[in-house]
């Protein structure tokens, strides 16, 4: 007959004799339990992140949400003063301007804002820098190509119409007034709202543009239009030796949010704002001569965040999000 072991041997735990196959019983049932809970967690966290990836972008509960951003105030002896804030309203934003944009280093742009003759700091509210926040805005229904071909207007091509080319709702971190903005080519059209989207001294609002901005501030209180993506920078302003009709702002710190994706750009943008009675040929003589001063040319393109964002970011995303509900 063949010799079994002894199942009532006994084992010495906490002054207490407990059967051996009862520890054992304890442990492997302790195993599937640590098993099946970790198993609860995979899959959990697999469709949370199912439910964030396939989350459309909402529309902020207020229009006054800003990071908690640690920004110092930048101050200089060279500064210009100038008379006007941050609010102004919508018929002195409609001087019309082109822009002149540069992708630059962080070096570089350390060496231009070194130029204070010629970059010339532009005091606003007690600081020439600021953290901006902006979110813009298109329509729920908006299609998106598939091809990074494709220019941003077809992206916005719902809120493409009477030449608008973006509306966002902006704040700045050393003001505590929100802005909504429709903006054109040359020029944009600014108004102050509360925090529920509500505008904020009407009157203001140039009569050509009223039905247009009550309309769309509208749209985005209902759901109509919604949030497309968000950025925030850090801006630093200047004027064109102490001629404030020439601005010029240097961006760095650049961060874009679309849904779950986050993007930090490596490199800065440096904008250059003139009125469109100044020739484009000058400014561009402006900035050889500045080029010679720091070394290092500078060159003009047509980078956009916008654009950027749209090709990188919105793009790639709804053509992965499309791959994937295609059964093979």
């Amino acid at each position: 007959m063949a010799n079994f072991p002894n199942l009532n041997y006994k084992i010495t735990m906490l002054n207490y004799k407990v059967p051996i196959y009862l520890v054992l019983l304890f442990l492997l049932i302790l195993i599937c339990i640590i098993f099946l809970q970790k198993e609860q967690k995979e899959q959990k966290e697999q469709k949370e992140q199912k439910e964030q990836k396939e989350q459309k972008p909402n529309v902020s509960l207020n229009a006054c949400i800003k990071s908690q951003d640690n920004v110092s105030m930048c101050q200089s002896h060279y500064a210009y003063m100038s008379e006007k804030t941050i609010l102004t309203d919508s018929k002195t934003e409609l001087l019309e301007r082109e822009t002149l944009k540069s992708v630059i280093t962080s070096k570089t742009r350390y060496k231009l804002m070194k130029l204070h003759t010629i970059f010339t700091p532009s005091m606003m509210n007690g600081t020439f820098c600021n953290n901006i926040y902006t979110t813009y805005y298109d329509f729920a229904e908006c299609s998106y190509p598939s091809s990074n071909n494709s220019s941003s207007s077809d992206i916005f091509e719902h809120v493409n119409k009477e030449d608008i080319k973006r509306v966002r709702i902006r704040h700045y971190y050393y003001d505590p007034n929100s802005f909504f903005e429709i903006k054109y080519k040359n020029h944009k059209i600014r108004v102050q709202i509360d925090c529920d989207f509500n505008i904020l001294e009407p009157t203001k609002i140039d009569p050509n543009y009223n039905q247009l901005v009550f309309t769309m501030i509208k749209k985005i209180k209902s759901g109509e239009m919604k949030e497309l993506f968000y950025n925030v920078y850090k801006r630093f302003s200047f004027i064109y030796k102490n001629d404030p009709s020439i601005r010029m702002t240097l961006d760095t710190d650049i961060k874009i949010k679309y849904m779950n994706l986050e993007q930090i750009l490596d490199f800065n943008i440096l904008e250059v704002k003139y009125p469109v009675d100044i020739s484009e040929h000058i400014i561009r003589q402006y900035f050889d001569e500045i080029s010679e001063q720091i070394d290092t040319k500078i060159e003009f393109s047509d980078f956009s965040k916008v654009d950027y964002t749209i090709h990188n970011m919105i793009i790639p995303e709804k053509y992965k999000a499309r791959l994937e509900n295609i059964k093979w």
